[in-house]
């Protein structure tokens, strides 16, 4: 099944693997990780306990962010919304909303760093209620099936992690994501990024909650992403460091090849080294 075509909102798809989105800060115009003028938000003025990379500088504490008010929160959506009508014009197919890996918009939905007592924060349905803004505002400026969102409950990566009710809200929020009509979404799961795995009970009712395409994510080889599709646990299968390590990938998967391995080294470093250099082997056909 990997290798069946899929229909996608529209969008015909060769087959089922997708390139997960993947953070390399490659830029080297810029000693920060903010251009000049611009501040760190957040639900709660509460820094990150790590370290931010920065290219020129390495790791840099983080900054305490500016704990948005109801008014900028609703500002913030709009812009949300704008730079998915750039994207559009730019000539994307479409876009994904990430809400995972400990982004503004996870920063919402987590009970550990969500505290407000306001509409943004204090219930489980207030804390979703700026990831469905999100969606719902990009989706009315360039349609909803232009619109993708990424979502990694039971992720801890920065400083993220599990909290109480956690299964029972998220299952709420795909429920109203999904009657958003949304693309798809993009359910990660990350053991290689030191997240425990969810809870094998929670994966029904995940994908019961969404009713549009789901993409599995996290650490698949070719017969774990069968085994998924086959179950029909998933319509789609992301791959990270192999597709960034492979740029023959689908070839070297459909032929049983060996892959590269991604260099970790790399990951966060500027230049081509771990970017551009990987090879591909001879004489493989897609």
């Amino acid at each position: 099944m990997l290798f069946d075509p899929y229909l996608l909102r529209g969008l015909s798809l060769k087959n089922r693997l997708v390139m997960a989105p993947m953070t390399r800060n490659r830029a080297t115009v810029s000693s920060s990780t903010k251009p000049a003028g611009a501040r760190v938000v957040g639900p709660m003025a509460v820094a990150l306990p790590e370290p931010v990379y920065t290219d020129a500088e390495g790791l840099q504490p983080a900054t305490v962010p500016h704990a948005l008010a109801n008014d900028e929160v609703r500002a913030v959506v709009a812009e949300y919304a704008y730079s998915a009508t750039k994207a559009i014009e730019a000539g994307f197919d479409g876009i994904e909303l990430h809400s995972a890996n400990g982004y503004l918009i996870e920063q919402f939905l987590n009970a550990n760093h969500n505290q407000r007592t306001d509409s943004y924060g204090g219930s489980a349905e207030a804390r979703n209620r700026f990831a469905l803004e999100v969606a719902a505002a990009t989706a009315a400026a360039i349609s909803a099936g232009r619109v993708g969102i990424r979502l990694s409950p039971y992720g801890s990566f920065n400083d993220m992690g599990a909290f109480e009710g956690i299964d029972e809200q998220f299952v709420a929020l795909e429920r109203a994501l999904s009657d958003l009509k949304l693309a798809y979404l993009h359910l990660v799961d990350h053991p290689l990024m030191g997240s425990p795995h969810a809870p094998a009970s929670l994966r029904a009712p995940l994908r019961a909650a969404f009713t549009g395409a789901l993409i599995a994510s996290g650490g698949f080889d070719r017969a774990k992403a069968e085994a998924i599709l086959a179950s029909n646990s998933a319509d789609l299968v992301a791959f990270g460091r192999s597709a960034l390590a492979n740029p023959d990938l689908v070839a070297r998967l459909q032929h049983n090849a060996p892959l590269n391995v991604a260099d970790v080294a790399t990951f966060y470093t500027p230049g081509e080294k771990g970017y551009t250099d990987y090879p591909v082997l001879s004489g493989l056909s897609a």
